[in-house]
C-alpha cells in the first residue's frame, strides 16, 4: 500500500457526545415504533408449535444468510440453499456450505444464551469459530483475534488500518464493557419510554456522561460501527458485526427472539454503498450523526420488510393449506395421520425438492397421486423431468416468489 492515503483507526471517537436534535429524534422514533410492531408478531408467533413456528422463521433465517454473505461476495440463490438441505450439493468453492454456516452460527449463539451464557467475548470468538467451521475462511484463525494488522480496501472510499493487533484488548474490552451495561439496563422492570430519553450527557462533564447513553437502538448503533473500526478477526467481521445486531437487539429486550435481518435493507448496490460510507464517516470525520440516521433507516426498513414478509409466510401457509383440502384427505380409516399437514409441512420444509423425497418420506403409497394433484393444480411446478433413475424435481413457486 506504498504511497496510498491511509485513514487509521481512532481510540478517541468512541464513545462519544452527540447532540440529538429533531432530525434525529423523528428518525429514532419511527424506527422505534415500526421495530415494536415487529416485534408485536414475533411475540405472537413465539406461541406457535415449534415446528410450525420453524416453518415461518427458517425461511427468514436463510434469506438473512444469503445476503449477508453476498454483501461479502458470496452469491447464491435461496432455491440452491433449499436445494443444499436435500442433496448437499454446491460448487468448488463450498458457497452454500459457507452461507448455510451463518445459520449455524446464530443457531449456535441463541442456544448459548439461551442456556445462560452471556454475551461476552468468549462467546463471540465461539460463533466466529462456527461461522468458518470447514468453508472458506476457515485458515483465517476461526475463533480466534487477528494476530496480525488487517486493512479495508476499498476504491470508491480509500483504504482504512483497524485497529493495531497490540491495542485489540483493550478496545474489545472497552466494546463489552458497553454491551453489558445495556445488558444490565435492559433486564431493569422499569424499562425507559421513548419520550424519556435522556441526552448522553453534558459538556461539563463529557468523559463520565457520555458512555452513558440509555436508549438500545442508538447502543446498538454505536456497538456495531465501533466492533467494525476495530474489525477484530482476520476474516467474517462484516457477518459477525451484522449478526451482532440481531443478538443485541435480542438480548437487550427489543425483539423477542433472535430473528431480525437487517441486511434486507442492504441488498442494493447503491444502499451497500451508503452502509459503507456511513461507517468510514465515522472513522474519518467521527460523524456519528451521518450513521446514526442510516442505522435507523435500515433498521426501520428492515422492520418493516421482515413484518411483510412474516405475515406473507402466514397467509401462505393458510392459504395452501385451504388448497390443499379439496385434493389431499386429512386422514382416513385405515391412516390416521394428517395427509394434508404433513404435506403443507413438507412444501414449506423442502419448497425445492425431488419427488421421491416426498413420496418415499412420511406421505407413504399415495404421494406419487398426491404429486399429480398439486401439479395440476399449480401448486408445484415441475422444473426437471425425470430422467433414468432420477425422480422429477419439483418447485413450489408461491414460497420463493414471496421471498425472493
Amino acid at each position: 500500500m506504498d504511497n496510498v492515503s491511509i485513514v487509521e483507526f481512532d481510540n478517541t471517537k468512541f464513545p462519544f457526545h452527540l447532540t440529538k436534535d429533531d432530525e434525529f429524534m423523528e428518525a429514532l422514533i419511527s424506527t422505534e415504533i415500526a421495530l415494536a410492531r415487529y416485534n408485536q408478531l414475533l411475540e405472537q408467533m413465539k406461541n406457535l408449535p415449534s415446528n410450525l413456528l420453524n416453518l415461518f422463521l427458517t425461511p427468514l433465517e436463510k434469506k438473512e444468510a444469503q445476503i449477508t454473505s453476498k454483501i461479502e461476495g458470496t452469491v447464491t440463490s435461496l432455491q440452491e440453499l433449499y436445494d443444499y438441505d436435500i442433496t448437499n450439493k454446491d460448487d468448488n468453492k463450498g458457497t452454500n456450505k459457507e452461507v448455510n454456516q451463518y445459520t449455524e452460527a446464530i443457531k449456535y449463539a441463541q442456544k448459548q444464551i439461551d442456556s445462560g451464557h452471556p454475551l461476552n467475548e468468549k462467546l463471540l470468538r465461539e460463533i466466529h469459530q462456527e461461522l468458518l467451521t470447514s468453508v472458506r475462511g476457515k485458515d483465517k484463525s476461526p475463533g480466534n483475534y487477528k494476530k496480525f494488522q488487517n486493512y479495508i480496501q476499498n476504491s470508491k472510499l480509500g483504504h482504512y488500518k483497524p485497529c493495531d493487533p497490540v491495542d485489540l484488548p483493550i478496545e474489545m474490552e472497552k466494546l463489552f464493557k458497553i454491551i453489558k451495561r445495556v445488558d444490565i439496563e435492559s433486564q431493569s422492570k422499569n424499562p425507559q419510554l421513548i419520550d424519556d430519553i435522556p441526552g448522553i450527557g453534558t459538556l461539563n462533564n463529557p468523559e463520565e456522561e457520555k458512555i452513558k447513553e440509555k436508549n438500545i437502538l442508538i447502543n446498538i448503533a454505536m456497538i456495531h460501527a465501533q466492533f467494525e473500526s476495530i474489525h477484530p478477526f482476520d476474516d467474517g467481521n462484516g457477518r459477525i458485526g451484522r449478526m451482532l445486531i440481531t443478538l443485541l437487539l435480542w438480548k437487550f429486550k427489543k425483539i423477542a427472539m433472535p430473528n431480525f435481518y437487517i441486511s434486507s435493507y442492504l441488498e442494493d448496490e447503491k444502499t451497500k454503498d451508503k452502509y459503507f460510507s456511513a461507517l468510514r464517516g465515522v472513522d474519518t470525520k467521527k460523524d456519528w450523526k451521518n450513521w446514526y440516521l442510516f442505522f435507523f433507516k435500515a433498521v426501520k426498513s428492515a422492520s418493516e420488510k421482515n413484518h411483510e414478509l412474516a405475515v406473507g409466510l402466514r397467509d401462505l401457509h393458510t392459504k395452501t393449506l385451504d388448497d390443499l383440502s379439496d385434493l389431499i384427505p386429512s386422514t382416513s380409516n385405515h391412516d390416521k395421520k394428517d395427509k394434508r399437514k404433513i404435506t403443507l409441512n413438507f412444501l414449506f420444509e423442502k419448497p425445492n425438492f425431488p419427488a421421491s423425497e416426498y413420496y418415499l418420506g412420511e406421505i407413504g403409497s399415495m404421494g406419487r397421486k398426491y404429486l399429480k394433484r398439486l401439479e395440476e393444480k399449480k401448486i408445484i411446478t415441475e422444473i426437471m423431468p425425470a430422467k433414468g433413475s432420477a425422480p422429477a424435481q419439483y418447485v413450489f413457486e408461491a414460497f420463493f416468489k414471496l421471498i425472493k
